[in-house]
C-alpha cells in the first residue's frame, strides 16, 4: 500500500484528508523528548485508502523545547539527505514542541545487541559494517558543508530499514514498517546499511558559533575531549571521533572507551580516563588547541596508569580481523580518535577511506544514494507550508 508521505510528495496539489491518527506504543525516551509510534489513515483524491506508521517526538516538558525548536531548524537549515532522518511536520500543541517524521523501528544498537548476544563468542564483526560507517560519515560531511556538528552520533541514534523499507526508502521520508524490528544482525543487506539514517539532531550547533561556556554536552563513551572540555568551537571533528566509537563497536569485540559509573560531578573526568586510558596522555598542547580559555580543572584531570592491556593497539588485536583488516582499522581509529580535533581527518574523508575498502555491490548502493538525490534536486517535492497543512491535524 502507497504510504503516505510518499503520497503527498508525488501528489501535493492534490486534496489528501488525514482522518485518523491512532497512537499506538512508545517507542524511546531521551534526555529531550519522548519518540511515540502512531499509526496514520488518509483518503486520497481518488478516494484510496492510506496507510502508514510514523514515529512522533514530544517534548518532555516545556523547558525542553528549546533543544526540539533547535532540531526542527537545524534540519531544515541542513536539507535532505538519504542519510539524515528529515522532520515531516512541526507544531506546538499544550505548550510542547512536537514533530512528525518517518517510523524506522531497528537502531543500530538494537542490531549490534543482537550481533554480541547470539554471534559464537560474541566477537565477529558486523556485517557491512563499513557500509554502514561509510553512509554515517556521509550524512556528516553533508552537514558539515552546510555548517553543522551533530555533537552526539551514536549507534543508538541511527536506525537501518530492513528489506520491506527499502523501496520506500529511495523516496525521502518513506515510513517504514514495525517488521523490521525484529530482524536480526544476520538479515543485514548491503542496500539497508547504505540507507541508514542519522536521526536525533536536537544537540547540533553550527560550527561558527561560540558554545555556552562551561556547558558540556554528549554521550558517555561516544563524547570527544573538545566537548568534554567545553571548548567553544565545535566542528565536524566531534562528530568523526564519534562515529568511529560506532565503527569501532561494530568491527570490536567490546567497546573502545569504557566510562566506569560515578556521580555527575566527576562525569567528564571519568570521560577523559576512558579515552586516554586507550589513547595515551591528554598533554597540555592538546588542551591549548582547543582555543582561548580552554583548560581542564586538576578535578578533571584523568586517573589512570596506562598500560599495553589496555591500549588501542591491543584493543584491535582482540578482534577477529584478517591482517589487512586489522592494519586499516588500526590505522583509521588511531587517526580519528586522536585527541586534537584540527589533527582529525573530515568527515569526506573518512568516507572515501571506508567507500575504496567496499564491494563492487555495495559501492553500487552508494551510486543509487547519489542518483536519487540529484533527481529529487531538480523535482517540486511542495512546501513545508503544504506539508504542515496536510498533516496539521495529526495533534488535534
Amino acid at each position: 500500500m502507497q504510504n503516505i508521505f510518499d503520497f503527498v510528495h508525488k501528489n501535493h496539489n492534490y486534496a489528501v484528508s488525514v482522518k485518523d491518527w491512532e497512537r499506538k506504543s512508545e517507542e524511546g525516551k531521551g534526555q529531550n523528548g519522548i519518540v511515540f509510534k502512531v499509526t496514520g489513515r488518509a483518503t486520497g483524491d481518488d478516494g484510496t485508502p492510506i496507510t502508514d506508521d510514523f514515529a512522533v517526538k514530544v517534548a518532555k516538558s516545556t523547558d525542553a523545547n528549546a533543544k526540539l525548536t533547535n532540531e526542527v531548524e537545524s534540519l531544515k537549515a541542513i536539507g535532505l539527505n538519504k542519510n539524515i532522518l528529515p522532520i515531516l511536520a512541526s507544531k506546538i500543541v499544550d505548550g510542547k514542541m512536537c514533530f512528525l517524521c518517518q517510523y524506522i523501528p531497528r537502531t543500530l544498537a538494537k542490531v549490534i545487541r543482537d550481533l554480541r548476544n547470539k554471534e559464537v563468542g560474541g566477537s565477529a564483526p558486523l556485517p557491512h559494517a563499513d557500509v554502514i560507517a561509510a553512509s554515517a560519515f556521509r550524512a556528516v560531511a553533508f552537514s558539515s558543508r552546510r555548517g553543522f556538528a551533530n555533537r552526539d552520533c551514536k549507534d543508538a541514534n541511527i536506525v537501518i530499514p530492513g528489506e520491506e523499507d527499502k523501496e520506500r526508502c529511495k523516496e525521502n521520508g518513506g515510513a517504514g514498517s514495525s517488521s523490521t524490528s525484529g530482524m536480526t544482525a544476520r538479515g543485514l543487506s548491503a542496500a539497508s546499511a547504505a540507507t541508514i539514517r542519522i536521526i536525533d539532531w536536537d544537540r547540533a550547533t553550527r560550527t561558527t558559533d561560540e558554545q555556552e561556556e562551561g556547558y558540556v554536552v554528549g554521550t558517555p563513551s561516544y563524547i570527544p575531549v573538545e566537548q568534554l572540555l567545553a571548548a567553544k568551537k565545535i566542528t565536524s571533528a566531534a562528530d568523526v571521533f564519534s562515529l568511529s566509537v560506532v565503527l569501532a563497536k561494530m568491527v570490536l569485540p567490546r567497546p573502545i572507551f569504557k566510562v566506569e559509573k560515578g556521580p555527575d560531578e566527576t562525569f567528564v573526568q571519568r570521560c577523559l580516563s576512558a579515552i586516554v586510558v586507550v589513547m595515551g596522555q591528554l598533554e597540555e598542547s592538546d588542551v591549548a588547541a582547543l582555543g582561548a580559555g580552554t583548560s581542564i580543572s586538576d578535578a578533571d584531570k584523568p586517573d589512570v596508569s596506562l598500560t599495553e592491556e589496555t591500549s588501542l593497539t591491543t584493543r584491535v588485536k582482540e578482534a577477529k580481523l584478517s591482517a589487512a583488516d586489522h592494519s586499516f582499522y588500526l590505522s583509521f581509529f588511531q587517526d580519528t580518535l586522536q585527541h586534537r580535533p584540527d589533527k582529525r581527518p573530515s568527515p569526506w574523508s573518512c568516507f572515501r577511506r571506508l567507500f575504496v575498502r567496499l564491494s563492487p555491490e555495495e559501492k553500487a548502493e552508494f551510486d543509487k544514494l547519489d542518483t536519487a538525490e540529484k533527481e529529487e534536486a531538480e523535482e517540486d517535492l511542495g512546501s513545508v507550508e503544504e506539508v504542515k497543512k496536510l498533516f496539521g491535524n495529526l495533534f488535534e
